[in-house]
């Protein structure tokens, strides 16, 4: 018997951009040792709208909190890239204040079900599909699987291509599959990026009050957008014979320990592969590994984010005796 394969949406994507990279990222564990900036804002983004729906008073805070920690873990990057870093945090600070004004009404009246909801899929005998839907969402007595995204680019490609997303129509199927409380609905839910950028004399405040603008001023169709589906666009039969043809060809490559190159891949609008090097500048060098380090495993995250709350918690209580002992004095 075939010891079984556990694959995630994110191996998925990876194997279906090019095995080598599924290889080196899901099999090495490695990952570039600067940051992924679009990746970057995009997360960190998520968690500050997160803490929206779970009714923070401290959104933003806990949310930028979140991106000093990340921002630490970029080591080696060039003074070009950490002055971008500094930039982005007050533009994801700017995001999500916007998203808050945006949608104030329907924050109110929304109720977070549960974050980070597992589940598990069988696709074969000897393959299971792995995932987390990020936000279940309750408004007005309908269960809604919320899928955020953030774009540079709000088009209508772009609009079409995320409704055919396979991983928000397999989460819809996997969870209605196994729970009483059915999903009713999907919400793709979506945000651009800002285009501007901070001037060369402008202060950071002034560049943030200036993105406040930006997303209240532009029309709110270029800059939000958001569709709830009640069934997915891909049926069901299409979703699985899908599942079992990628997941076969993971197989075949995990048994002959064979990931090819997909030289397709190696330059995407990003700019090149991150782990172009190792293709075709001196392959696992001494050099070129300096340029990379291992993974953080989910158990590892969950155990940052942990102290990460466990520290806001604690600074916040010494917030509320300061005050305290103030109000006394």
């Amino acid at each position: 018997m075939k010891n079984m394969l556990f694959i995630s949406f994110t191996s998925i994507s990876d194997f279906r951009k090019c095995p080598r990279y599924y290889w080196y990222r899901h099999k090495e564990k490695l990952e570039k040792r600067t940051l992924n900036m679009p990746y970057f804002v995009g997360k960190v983004v998520h968690e500050g709208i997160h803490h929206l729906y779970k009714k923070s008073k401290a959104a933003v805070k806990e949310m930028l909190k979140m991106y000093d920690d990340l921002k630490k873990k970029a080591i080696g990057i060039s003074q070009t890239e950490e002055q971008e870093l500094v930039e982005q945090r007050y533009v994801v600070e700017g995001m999500v204040n916007a998203y808050s004004r945006r949608y104030s009404v329907f924050l109110k009246a929304t109720k977070l079900v549960q974050n980070e909801v597992p589940l598990n899929m069988p696709i074969g005998e000897n393959c299971t599909l792995v995932g987390k839907i990020d936000n279940l969402l309750e408004h007005k007595k309908a269960l809604i699987l919320h899928e955020l995204k953030t774009t540079k680019a709000l088009t209508p490609e772009y609009v079409q291509n995320i409704q055919t997303d396979l991983q928000s129509s397999v989460y819809y199927f996997a969870y209605n599959a196994t729970h009483k409380n059915k999903i009713n609905k999907i919400l793709y839910d979506v945000i651009r990026k800002p285009s501007i950028r901070k001037k060369m004399n402008e202060s950071y405040n002034e560049y943030l009050h200036r993105l406040s603008s930006w997303y209240d001023d532009t029309h709110s169709e270029n800059v939000f957008w958001v569709e709830p589906i009640t069934t997915p666009k891909i049926k069901k039969e299409e979703v699985m014979n899908t599942l079992q043809h990628i997941a076969n060809d993971i197989s075949q490559r995990e048994t002959v320990k064979d990931f090819y190159q997909d030289f397709g891949s190696c330059f995407n609008k990003y700019g090149k592969c991150e782990f172009y090097q190792l293709c075709h500048e001196g392959g696992q060098s001494k050099e070129n590994m300096l340029l990379y380090r291992q993974r953080e495993t989910h158990e590892e995250r969950e155990q940052r984010v942990n102290d990460l709350n466990k520290q806001l918690s604690e600074d916040s209580e010494k917030e509320k005796k300061h005050a305290d002992f103030d109000n006394d004095w």
